[in-house]
């Protein structure tokens, strides 16, 4: 096994780096949620789900990420 530090660029190539930048985008994004900085946390969860990546599950499994984002934008639109 191999151990990559920060400083080496691989480390962004090992295996799970994205499931770790997206679990600590979506604790950032809860705290700014749980202080009322929805705009904030929208955008941190947004960071968080382009970490994760798209290959994260199976081709039979219906993703509706998407549609839930373009909802949850929209009601940031109105101000909820």
């Amino acid at each position: 096994m191999t151990i990559l530090s920060q400083g080496d660029p691989g480390w962004r190539n090992a295996p799970h780096a994205g499931l770790a930048a997206s679990t600590a985008w979506f604790q950032l994004g809860s705290a700014y949620l749980t202080a009322g900085a929805a705009s904030d946390a929208a955008y941190c969860f947004r960071q968080g789900l382009d970490a994760l990546g798209e290959r994260y599950a199976t081709l039979d499994v219906v993703d509706d990420t998407d549609q839930k984002i373009a909802a949850a934008e929209e009601l940031l639109a109105k101000g909820r």
